[in-house]
């Protein structure tokens, strides 16, 4: 979490970090990062909501692949012997179709959509560990256009 009391770091206390109708009980300003003013912190709420990213296809359709693996041991570093395990996952290459919104609220920051387009084309696949290499992306994001002026300020924030 950013420092967004800001009492003693005058670096922080920048004009862009302050926001609006936000005062502390003595009436200072509180002031936020960019990114808690988008997503929220502890003391100020979110200004997007993110639903679900479900799949387009039903579940009834797609086959039922096992996916084997091994137990290993850490200690010796070696397969354990009677350990074989089958993990149920989706086909390989598959290519499922999930769909999802981004609500940006009314009173969200000109720079939010900016910086949520850059974070998304900066992911380009999901899992880990068990499911790794199952999860490969590609977005089709239907207004993909940001206004000028956003990016005009975010590299303005850079140049401070």
């Amino acid at each position: 979490m950013c420092p967004q009391v800001g009492l003693s770091q005058s670096a922080f206390q920048r004009s862009d970090y302050t926001v609006e109708r936000k005062v502390f009980a003595d009436g200072r300003l509180q002031h936020h990062c960019l990114i808690c003013q988008i997503f929220g912190n502890p003391a100020l709420p979110s200004r997007i909501v993110v639903d679900d990213l479900l799949c387009q296809v039903a579940p009834d359709t797609l086959p039922e692949v096992l996916r084997p693996g091994v137990t290993l041991n850490r200690r010796r570093r070696t397969a354990e012997d009677q350990k074989l395990f089958l993990l149920e996952t989706s086909p390989v290459n598959v290519q499922l179709p999930f769909a999802g919104h981004i609500h940006l609220e009314p009173d969200c920051p000109d720079y939010t959509k900016a910086l949520i387009l850059a974070a998304l084309h900066h992911i380009h696949a999901l899992g880990g560990s068990k499911s790794a290499g199952l999860g490969w992306l590609t977005w089709d994001i239907a207004d993909a256009t940001v206004d000028e002026n956003a990016w005009a300020l975010l590299k303005k924030e850079a140049n401070l």
